[in-house]
């Protein structure tokens, strides 16, 4: 039909040269719509790639939890609170939250303001940048740090003693709040710092950091020195310290008890972990972003991250968990379907390109009728 078309038109230097113009806008549309049909083909593998090779889920508590399994329900809660486990009643009393308060709270869907306007979120251990004020000290520390995402948190929620919403969180038992608590500013007599050697681990690989603490005043300072490897803990295993640190798998930290340190001393110390062999594919939670995210972060004074080598599942998880929350299958569907309409574009251009070439050939050529 496209070379009838073409045998009507009267055969005039100027039909000529818009026949070439022609060609050359087909060929750009043919390469456009075939690399579209490429990139989108790639994508829609990602997509059946995570179906079929999804990271395992594992529901076990993690480090991060301020309840150990989350929050199912407002008993569990409760019992939290009347049994203090993982110092949840010292977290709630800092966060000037009642008994009543929590037996008053209701399904987070039913809050009167909008969970956005939840700033902060407790936890078990240092994930990110976290500020020294933002870190609340006792026999089991309690980390507050900003959170981007309170708006798709899910749990239970209430009102503390000045009627202040907040959130505890359903799958971890974290609680999300407005501000932070007042407390006494922390001490700067003592600074603190980490360094490590390994910005890359494979599995098998030894990983070491150095921490360092000095004693920045003109007195002499006892103190307990703690490092928390709950984020390492994930994808290492034989953590180890020398100067008789005390490693404590179940809290997830390592103790350094009564270190007396003089005035302008620095005193130096090194953990060691094992990255295991086969890495962890348990999958990222959406409700805590720095847990099973291929690093292993850490936190004394300031953070120091080691990228893992993840396996394909958790590659792939990578490259996804960057994109907007979609189902899974919705998503193949429709990168599969604009792939097929690239690529319907693509062989309709190269069919064009093919019948104005020889046109083309013809009319150079002074070939007979078209």
């Amino acid at each position: 039909m496209f070379r009838k078309i073409i045998s009507q038109l009267s055969l005039s230097p100027a039909t000529i040269e818009q026949v070439a113009r022609y060609a050359k806008t087909v060929q750009q549309k043919q390469r456009l719509y075939g690399t579209a049909a490429v990139l989108l083909a790639i994508t829609s593998v990602f997509y059946a790639l995570t179906l079929i090779l999804h990271p395992s889920y594992n529901p076990a508590p993690t480090a991060n939890d301020l309840i150990s399994g989350g929050a199912p329900s407002i008993d569990t809660i409760l019992s939290a609170y009347d049994t203090n486990i993982g110092n949840f009643r010292d977290t709630v009393d800092l966060l000037n939250i009642t008994r009543e308060n929590l037996e008053a709270v209701s399904p987070s869907d039913a809050c009167q303001s909008p969970a956005a306007d939840l700033h902060y979120v407790t936890g078990r251990v240092a994930y990110g940048n976290h500020v020294q004020s933002h870190i609340f000290p006792g026999e089991q520390p309690v980390y507050i740090y900003s959170t981007p995402k309170a708006d798709h948190l899910s749990g239970w929620c209430g009102a503390d003693r000045e009627g202040n919403q907040f959130i505890i969180i359903k799958a971890d038992g974290n609680i999300a709040f407005t501000s932070l608590p007042e407390t006494p500013p922390a001490s700067t007599d003592i600074s603190q710092s980490l360094t490590t050697e390994n910005a890359h681990t494979e599995p098998g690989e030894t990983v070491t950091w150095k921490l360092s603490t000095t004693n920045t005043s003109n007195y002499p300072i006892t103190k307990d020195l703690q490092f928390d490897f709950g984020d390492i803990a994930e994808y290492a295993e034989y953590i180890t310290a020398d100067f008789n640190g005390i490693v404590s798998s179940q809290n997830h930290r390592i103790l350094w008890p009564s270190v007396e340190i003089l005035p302008g001393q620095s005193i130096d110390m090194t953990v060691t972990a094992t990255t295991k062999h086969p890495i962890d594919e348990t999958s990222r939670q959406r409700h805590n972003p720095h847990a099973y995210d291929c690093t292993m972060t850490a936190w004394f004074g300031n953070e120091s991250r080691t990228n893992v080598d993840c396996p394909l599942p958790k590659q792939v998880e990578q490259v996804l968990y960057t994109l907007p929350p979609v189902n899974n299958l919705l998503s193949l569907s429709i990168f599969i379907g604009l792939s097929l309409l690239s690529l319907a574009a693509y062989l309709s251009m190269r069919l064009h390109a093919k019948e104005l070439r020889i046109i083309r050939m013809q009319l150079n050529t002074g070939g007979g009728s078209l």
